[in-house]
């Protein structure tokens, strides 16, 4: 499911099924982000009828934000209220995300049993607040984009640039993984050295204070708002437009950074991505680029291995897509190789 990688979202389907005994999707179904939900745009969810009973979900989807765990909890209780056994059905969501909807797997999500469930950070108010300031004026230029992709008039300023440089490093500070990085970076910036290695569930439950450290400095003041603020993009850094003819992955770390954060990327759609690209990747002055299927595969590579709750696609997983998944997850042998680590180094 597509949480958070744009702004305004409203979730725009519900179906509950029962567990036929296939397993959840590489044990990352669970949803942990924060979903800002449109004025209403959840209204005609505000009652689902199952078995000829009616399960009232009005509460949960009136609140300007949503948590899906929280989510997953009321439908956990109105089921046993009604008689069910929650631990036989599944939930399956729809998101919609700008022009463009997002769904779980077809099979839908364990409502109960998920071994990740709680592992959610708690809800972190300076990002929101701040991420609902930036949304207002991010929600324009990107729809501004979608709007004119194939326009030889599209033109994407510099300082619009640089409020999507902004946007995408508060979303990054917005995951468990983007807050333990930047405290380490910041407490040891002289021994501080890149990861090789994605940060997994179990290092987040082990620096629960680290992100909570983060939480307490950055809810004082305008500590948040100075630090984006500082944020520009750098003069040797390009910004593209990428369009890709195959279908684009997405997680609940929407932020896609390789290289060193020399190569900085965020899918818009299923099919456009935004990115920033130092020279020494890819020098070309032209706003709107290409992607090709192999670097298109290299994008979804990359989106699987920073996952830590959920992946989410458009379309149905390709078979190399459903291995990789699990590997990535499931395989503890399995190593996250080149092009994307080069553990020798």
């Amino acid at each position: 499911m597509a949480l958070g990688i744009l702004s305004k979202l409203a979730m725009a389907g519900i179906v509950l099924t029962r567990v036929t005994g296939a397993a959840t999707l590489g044990g990352v179904s669970s949803i942990a982000h924060e979903v800002h939900a449109e004025e209403n745009a959840n209204q005609e969810h505000f009652e689902k009828t199952l078995e000829g009973k009616v399960l009232n979900f009005k509460d949960v989807l009136s609140k300007n934000t949503i948590s899906i765990k929280d989510f997953s909890k009321a439908v956990e209780n109105e089921l046993k209220n009604k008689g069910f056994d929650p631990s036989e059905y599944k939930l399956k969501f729809k998101v919609k995300v700008g022009h463009s909807v997002y769904q779980s797997s077809d099979g839908g999500n364990l409502i109960v049993g998920n071994e990740h469930i709680g592992t959610a950070t708690a809800e972190f108010n300076p990002t929101k607040h701040k991420l609902g300031v930036y949304e207002s004026e991010i929600e324009k230029i990107i729809d501004y984009i979608i709007k004119n992709i194939t326009s030889k008039d599209l033109d994407v300023s510099v300082n619009m640039q640089n409020k999507i440089f902004q946007y995408i490093h508060l979303q990054y500070l917005r995951t468990d993984a983007g807050r333990i990085n930047f405290m380490n970076l910041i407490e040891n910036p002289f021994t501080y050295k890149p990861r090789k290695k994605p940060i997994d569930l179990d290092e987040i439950q082990k620096h629960k204070n680290t992100i909570i450290k983060f939480n307490e400095i950055f809810k004082q003041g305008n500590n948040l708002e100075n630090l984006l603020k500082r944020m520009k993009k750098p003069s040797n850094m390009n910004f593209h437009i990428a369009i890709s003819e195959d279908n684009l992955l997405t997680s609940d770390n929407p932020v896609i950074a390789t290289d060193n954060w020399n190569q900085i990327m965020l899918p818009i759609t299923p099919n456009i991505l935004i990115e920033f690209q130092e020279d020494k990747i890819n020098s070309s002055n032209d706003l709107r680029v290409i992607l090709k299927k192999n670097k298109t595969r290299y994008v979804n590579e990359a989106t699987i291995n920073t996952a830590n709750y959920f992946i989410i696609s458009n379309k149905e997983f390709t078979r190399y897509q459903y291995k990789y998944i699990d590997n990535r997850f499931n395989n503890k042998n399995w190593e996250i190789g080149y092009p994307h680590v080069n553990l020798k180094n």
